[in-house]
Parts: C-alpha cells; structure tokens; sequence
C-alpha cells in the first residue's frame, strides 16, 4: 500500500504524462478530484475549515479603553486534551466579554 504522500506523487505524475506541463498544484489537485482521483476525507474538511475559522477570529480585534487591540473572539485559554492535537492543548473560542456587538 502506497502512503498518502506517495499516492499524491501518482496522481502528479498521472497529470504530468496526461498534460505534458507545468502547472499549480491546486489545479492537478482540482483535475484529481474532477477526475475521482482523490477524494479529500471529511476530516480534512473539517481541519481545513477550522484553520480557516481560527485565521478569521485572529483578524476580528477591537480596541479596548486602554487603547489595547484585542482580539474580540478569541483567548489563550486552554484545555488539556490529549488526543485532540499532537501538542494535547486545544484553544478554546469565545467572544470577548467587553467586545462591540456586531
């Protein structure tokens, strides 16, 4: 059974002899999908679009009274959690208490 990163050079290679050309990554993967080669699981979903969310609530700050930027959805609190994240530590998200509604 080939790994996944040898799966991925397959189906680059099954571009480069179908196409004969350079191209971006994203559009052999768009053509891999489109042609059924790959299928992203729901967990990859899934991570990509917490990335994505967690990316979105780092660039939501407000300035508080003390003239701070803040970020308004999310503190470094966390939760011990081993099998959530290699490092066992899970950011937890919430709106800030003082934050403007929006």
């Amino acid at each position: 059974m080939a790994t996944y990163y040898e799966q991925l050079n397959e189906i680059a290679d099954l571009y480069f002899a179908r196409f004969a050309k350079a191209a971006p990554a994203k559009e052999i993967m768009a053509w891999a999908i489109q042609e059924g080669l790959y299928r992203p699981t729901p967990n990859l979903v899934l991570q990509k679009a917490a990335e994505d969310l967690a990316r979105a609530l780092r660039e939501d700050v407000f300035t508080d009274p003390q003239g701070r930027h803040v970020r308004a959805k999310m503190q470094p609190e966390s939760l011990k959690t081993a099998s959530r994240q290699p490092s066992g530590r899970t950011t937890l998200l919430h709106r800030h208490s003082t934050s403007p509604c929006r």
